[in-house]
């Protein structure tokens, strides 16, 4: 049991505040004895040792069992909060000795495969040979717990606020026709022109995509003969002259390098579409998992358009 040390205050050992956190939350000595694998008489005794040391009634009997007294409740709640806090710089400290490893469960919009997911995971898989991925990509917003997801890839709006979110980028879209599709319809010029064209729509994204800086509110503009949950598709549509749409820079910049698209409105930016990196709450991130964050952020740093390429710096793994 833990004695007063001069100069530093009434200061009980970390196995009795422990105690005390159980007892407080379970309410009941027996099922904290069987919690902790320790005799109902020790976990008595504890108790009983910090209500002497601090010279106050810490738990009552009640007809429901085991009740903290305010002073009880108030120690527990600091002792949980510290001990949980210890215990997570300890594991910190542990795991910057350590190698990552283990299986990584990642999911992302099917857009952000070949974009960011794919450049990121293969140079952790370089550099760290110990860890694994499995990558779950689908334009839905899979539940992390229910699939058992460590971190995921978003873009939009975060409408679930119970998780812990780490901003990436903000990707600017482009708009973009084909060649054809701009020669039967004459180039817009203005966002204000697009009421004469057709204009393909992402269905997951806010007004179908079509968010100019300057009019938040939106701009008229012609049918939409597609939308899709999926930019691919938008991507290959326009390639054929389907109608506009508007891409990540890094899906047009291809298509526009070999002359499948034209890009159009560029005087006219459209607002921009943040992508994040989330994952459930926890005291402590695993090493692995802290590792492919930071990989993410460091990638993400680069210009939205080169999104796709070997981050400078980065060795390209052997194939």
């Amino acid at each position: 049991m833990g004695q007063p040390v001069r100069g530093a205050g009434v200061i009980p050992d970390l196995e009795s505040l422990r105690t005390l956190v159980e007892v407080v939350g379970r309410g009941s000595y027996t099922a904290t004895a069987a919690h902790l694998g320790l005799d109902k008489s020790v976990v008595s005794r504890r108790v009983s040792a910090l209500e002497r040391l601090l010279r106050t009634q810490l738990v009552m009997r009640s007809t429901r069992g085991l009740r903290a007294t305010h002073a009880g409740q108030l120690l527990a709640d600091q002792a949980r909060e510290l001990l949980g806090r210890l215990e997570a710089v300890c594991e910190e400290i542990v795991d910057q000795g350590e190698e990552p490893a283990g299986l990584v469960r990642l999911t992302a919009p099917t857009s952000l495969d070949r974009a960011l997911i794919a450049p990121v995971v293969s140079q952790l898989m370089s550099e760290h040979p110990r860890l694994s991925f499995e990558i779950l990509l689908a334009e839905e917003r899979l539940d992390l717990l229910d699939h058992g997801i460590d971190l995921a890839i978003r873009g939009g709006a975060l409408p679930d606020s119970r998780l812990v979110v780490h901003p990436l980028a903000d990707v600017v879209g482009v708009v973009a026709g084909s060649p054809g599709y701009l020669g039967a319809h004459g180039e817009p010029v203005q966002p204000s022109d697009l009421a004469g064209h057709a204009c393909l729509q992402h269905a997951q994204v806010p007004n179908g995509g079509w968010n100019f800086a300057a009019w938040p509110q939106g701009v008229e503009r012609g049918r939409a003969p597609v939308q899709a949950n999926s930019f691919g598709s938008l991507l290959d549509l326009a390639c054929a002259g389907v109608g506009l749409a508007v891409l990540p820079p890094f899906m047009a910049a291809p298509a526009v390098a070999q002359g499948r698209l034209r890009m159009v409105l560029g005087a006219h930016p459209l607002i921009g579409y943040p992508v994040r990196a989330v994952h459930a709450p926890a005291r402590h991130l695993p090493r692995k998992l802290s590792v492919t964050l930071q990989a993410f952020q460091r990638y993400a740093g680069l210009p939205v358009q080169d999104w796709g390429r070997p981050m400078p710096g980065w060795s390209v793994p052997d194939a």
